[in-house]
């Protein structure tokens, strides 16, 4: 049985898709013996594509790519300042240095409170749509 779930970050580490990202989705038969393939529907593009199992990893943030992806949401929220309230402007990269320090101490019940605290009010200020296709996001709540 595999480690690797739908839901699952991932990337191939090797094969036709090596270096790329993505999301688990589903599983399909590679071929007719005992290879298995992962749905993948990939960070560049969002189209779904098998890889076959053995070619991917789970993908597991280090802490230096924890930091890169909260400062990159840092920036974006930056760059909205113009559609998101005084207020939140200045409590979302608050709160997104809170969810760093939560998810380097592997505090899971803060680092989830964090998420969804910073996911529900960028749904609101922004639109829900931003929350949902935020790459960045999507990695910071796998690591939750």
């Amino acid at each position: 049985m595999s480690n690797i779930l739908k839901g699952n970050r991932v990337f191939a580490f090797r094969g036709e898709y090596q270096g790329k990202s993505g999301e688990v989705i589903g599983y399909q038969n590679v071929d007719f013996q005992t290879q298995q393939g992962c749905l993948v529907k990939l960070d560049e593009n969002g189209s779904p594509v098998c890889i076959p199992e053995r070619d991917l990893n789970v993908e597991n943030l280090s802490p230096q790519e924890i930091g890169t992806e909260i400062t990159k949401l840092k920036k974006q929220v930056e760059a909205m300042a113009h559609q998101i309230p005084q207020k939140l402007l200045k409590e979302i990269p608050e709160h997104l240095t809170y969810l760093q320090a939560a998810l380097n101490s592997k505090n899971q019940a803060e680092s989830r409170n964090e998420y969804q605290y910073i996911s529900g009010e960028l749904a609101r200020a922004i639109n829900p749509d931003f929350v949902s296709n935020n790459l960045s996001l999507k990695k910071l709540k796998y690591c939750c």
